[in-house]
């Protein structure tokens, strides 16, 4: 379930985390990004999706788990994101 938040302009922590990117020239987990402007990863998720949909920053996902999951009777095979960097989108 994905947490959204109710304000949609940037603030502070927001500016925070681009000028994060913007200084390492890098990509950064959402791990690193969160310890560096002081928030937990759970809440640095909505901000970073945020950011995502308004198109200011992107994510790719450079490791992959697989597992298996069932599904009734059935089980099927599941590929999953498990590390998933952010950079900032320069287009």
């Amino acid at each position: 379930m994905a947490i959204i938040r109710k304000k949609k302009t940037l603030d502070g922590i927001d500016r925070d985390i681009l000028r994060r990117l913007k200084e390492t020239q890098r990509q950064l987990t959402s791990r690193q990004i969160a310890i560096d402007v002081g928030l937990s990863g759970a809440s640095i998720m909505p901000r970073l999706n945020n950011l995502k949909n308004k198109g200011i920053i992107k994510d790719e996902c450079n490791a992959f788990r697989n597992f298996e999951r069932k599904f009734g009777n059935k089980s099927k095979k599941v590929r999953s994101c498990s590390r998933r960097v952010w950079k900032i989108d320069l287009k």
